[in-house]
């Protein structure tokens, strides 16, 4: 039996306009056509030669694993095609080729990178170094070194203690979000997660 031609059942593309998708990885919608066109397939030679290049299955099958994961009924197209994949890299192995699997992209939120460049820059004022830092606050080097990098958003009580520990600076830790009643309907609540305020109104009798 051939590759199943019922995969696009409930999707607004045509064959054409999903091959083209899965003939670039860098598409947007690469990884949900791969991993949806993976789970109704069983015929590795009729996907690489219709839909996936043997190339950019090897390198992408980590991120189309995870996209099939998110529906149960994958789990045994995933075994199938993690052994498809196996046989594929021992194969390549064997032949002396490797393949290099993609980087993945790391985007750090500009304000969270300043909040760390400032603690880093305040640390170092205090001739104080990370582990120092770590130890005086009961937290890991490598949870300092990745807020110092921007690569993780600290939270409040994290600032505290390095606050604490390194002392107070205008930039180096950012202000809090003042708390502004909002009205739903009749209601105002005072500060989130407080108390409710309903004001006097009389019921229609």
């Amino acid at each position: 039996m051939g590759v199943a031609r019922s995969w696009l059942w409930n999707v607004n593309k045509t064959e054409e306009e999903a091959r083209k998708i899965l003939k670039d990885p860098a598409h947007p919608a690469f990884l949900l056509y791969a991993a949806r066109r993976l789970a109704n397939a069983n015929l590795p030679r009729e996907i690489f030669r219709d839909y996936l290049s043997k190339e950019d299955f090897l390198k992408r099958w980590p991120a189309i694993k995870r996209q099939m994961n998110k529906d149960s009924r994958n789990h045994d197209r995933i075994l199938f095609w993690g052994g498809v994949y196996e046989y594929l890299m021992r194969d390549l192995k064997r032949k002396g080729i490797s393949v290099a699997r993609p980087k993945a992209e790391i985007r750090v939120d500009p304000d969270q990178q300043k909040t760390g460049q400032s603690i880093r820059e305040l640390r170092r004022s205090r001739k104080i170094t990370q582990a120092e830092l770590a130890r005086k606050t009961g937290l890991t080097q490598q949870h300092i070194a990745k807020i110092e990098k921007g690569a993780t958003c600290p939270r409040p009580q994290t600032l505290k203690k390095i606050k604490e520990c390194l002392g107070p600076y205008p930039y180096a830790y950012p202000e809090a979000t003042p708390s502004v009643p909002f009205y739903v309907r009749d209601a105002t609540i005072s500060t989130p997660g407080t108390t409710w305020i309903f004001p006097d109104f009389e019921r229609d009798k």
